[in-house]
């Protein structure tokens, strides 16, 4: 699909489209967790990632970047240490 065919779906095919790639990239990185060929952890001999919290951190972000053309960002929630520290007490 190059930008010529964009040009001529309407704007929500486009946002519709661009909400369902950011959806499948979430879906793709659990799957990536659950694996167990891709996420085992070798000191331990299991994969630690599947029950992890990871899981819920996952998160995309759409943009619009030089000329309307869609980013999207798929990463882990940044974690607040303050919080994280404060829960080991």
């Amino acid at each position: 699909m190059g930008a010529r065919y964009l040009k001529i779906m309407s704007k929500e095919g486009v946002q519709l489209a661009i909400k369902k790639i950011a959806e499948d990239l979430l879906a793709l990185a659990a799957v990536i967790l659950e694996d167990d060929t891709i996420s085992a952890n070798n000191k331990v001999g299991r994969n630690t990632l599947r029950d992890s919290a990871l899981r819920g951190d996952l998160e995309t972000k759409i943009s619009q970047v030089n000329g309307n053309d869609p980013v999207i960002k798929a990463l882990f929630q940044p974690i607040n240490f303050s919080k994280a520290l404060l829960s080991l007490y």
